[in-house]
């Protein structure tokens, strides 16, 4: 983060005053437990994955209790394949960032807007740009004018 962007942020914080869970953050310190149940459920259904989803659902909750009971919302956006792998370990690497007190939470914000930035605004900008470059557009197909009878007529 640039000395510009530091100031801003400083000026946030004073200006709107948030909560501050830094320390709460940092003494939870939950960011490897959730690592390793979110690597323990990645594994057990690539190695079950022939078995019932109930049974795996099961299997899953019992081997990954600390997800199971502290963050169902991640737990069931795994176990249904929502969530990106990718931004959630980025995600997680952060809030250890937090943990060993290399950032505190608004710092971390800004890295989390940024990761967020780069994977899906930038990307989108590249893949612009690459139609563009590739020349492939998509083809807007005409419509054809028909009256409503002829329509009614189709049908």
């Amino acid at each position: 983060m640039g000395d510009n962007d530091s100031l801003n942020l400083k000026k946030l914080i004073t200006e709107y005053k948030p909560e501050e869970t830094t320390e709460k953050i940092r003494g939870l310190k939950h960011s490897m437990k959730i690592k390793t149940d979110v690597e323990m459920i990645i594994l057990t259904k690539r190695k079950y994955s022939k078995l019932k989803k109930e049974t795996l659902d099961q299997m899953c909750s019992k081997k990954a209790t600390f997800l199971f009971n502290n963050y169902y919302n991640i737990y069931n956006r795994l176990m249904k394949n929502q969530l990106n792998l990718e931004i959630l370990g980025r995600l997680i690497m952060v809030l250890k960032s937090i943990e060993d007190g290399e950032y505190d939470q608004h710092t971390a914000s800004v890295v989390v807007g940024k990761i967020l930035k780069e994977m899906y605004i930038d990307s989108a900008l590249r893949g612009e740009t690459i139609d563009k470059k590739t020349g492939k557009v998509e083809k807007k197909r005409k419509g054809k004018n028909i009256k409503w009878n002829d329509f009614k007529k189709m049908q």
